[in-house]
């Protein structure tokens, strides 16, 4: 018989009681899961066929994960983008395709980033 078990929005089914018994052992199910008794939500550790797991529920997977990154990158990966960008746009719009706007181009690219990292690494510092 089929168990379908439930953490918080994921639900997911296991094929016996044999299979579920081992995830508990595993630490994959924990007592804070719910499973279906008769159409009621209920603690697996209220189940008849589970009775006896119990311990504190894990810490949530949300205090395990690393804080989310800032979509732009640390502030010195900022600064040292800019800084190449400071030197890059010059040489190789300048010199190379001999194109004065691409020079320019990538100094202000250059010079915005290095402004960005600074400023990322005052705000990332309150």
């Amino acid at each position: 018989m089929a168990i379908v078990i439930k953490r918080g929005t994921q639900m997911f089914t296991g094929p016996d009681v044999p299979t579920v018994r081992r995830w508990i052992s595993e630490g994959r199910v924990v007592p804070s899961d719910l499973v279906d008794h008769g159409g009621n939500w209920i603690p697996i550790g209220e189940h008849p066929d589970f009775a006896g797991i119990g311990g504190a529920p894990p810490p949530p997977v949300a205090a395990t994960q690393p804080p989310p990154r800032n979509a732009m990158g640390t502030p010195l990966q900022l600064g040292c983008f800019g800084a190449v960008m400071l030197v890059a746009g010059p040489v190789v719009g300048g010199m190379l395709l001999s194109s004065p706007m691409l020079a320019l181009v990538g100094v202000v690219i250059g010079v915005l980033c290095i402004v960005g990292a600074l400023v990322a690494g005052v705000v990332s510092r309150r």
